[in-house]
């Protein structure tokens, strides 16, 4: 078509760029070690993988928490699409006694998880006794003890020591 001017010329089409996704902080991969029980006293170890899904380099904290209180946190910045492990260890205490909550999060995600925290062994040594009270040299004994465990399910080892010397054990 002519417009009196000459050859009409073609409009030219507005493309629109798609905007880009904003940052979005997933968590994913998380392992917990040990990943069931726990002496107390002893450490675990929580880790994971924080993926940025947006297409926009963002920045963003991951919080580690621990039966509601807030213990480590992580401060981390990453491109579209790229992802980062992040570790956070942890020591039980006395107040963890029981189902330990544990709790990864970032503005985007959260996840839990629970480990259950459990008194260690504890064995008090009662009735120690030894037949008979006065022997010489070369002269054999018999002795006997109780040992009880007042704590936790597990073992530990006995030993009789004379003079400072280990005779025996189990």
């Amino acid at each position: 078509q002519t417009n009196g001017n000459g050859p009409e010329e073609p409009e030219e089409e507005e493309t629109e760029e798609e905007p880009l996704d904003d940052p979005d902080y997933q968590i994913s991969d998380v392992a917990v070690d040990p990943d069931d029980e726990v002496t107390l006293g002893d450490s675990i170890e929580v880790t994971a993988t924080i993926e940025n899904e947006g297409e926009l380099q963002g920045d963003q904290v991951v919080e580690f928490e621990v039966n509601d209180e807030l213990e480590l946190e992580d401060d981390l910045t990453l491109e579209g699409d790229e992802s980062e492990d992040v570790e956070f260890p942890y020591e039980t205490q006395s107040g963890d006694l029981g189902t330990l909550d544990i709790d990864l999060s970032t503005d985007d995600d959260a996840v839990d998880d629970t480990v259950d925290v459990v008194q260690p062994p504890e064995f008090e040594v009662d009735d120690f006794d030894v037949d008979p009270d006065e022997i010489d040299a070369g002269e054999e004994i018999d002795a006997s003890v109780e040992i009880e465990n007042v704590g936790g399910d597990g073992e530990q080892t006995v030993q009789l020591r004379i003079g400072g010397d280990t005779r025996a054990g189990a």
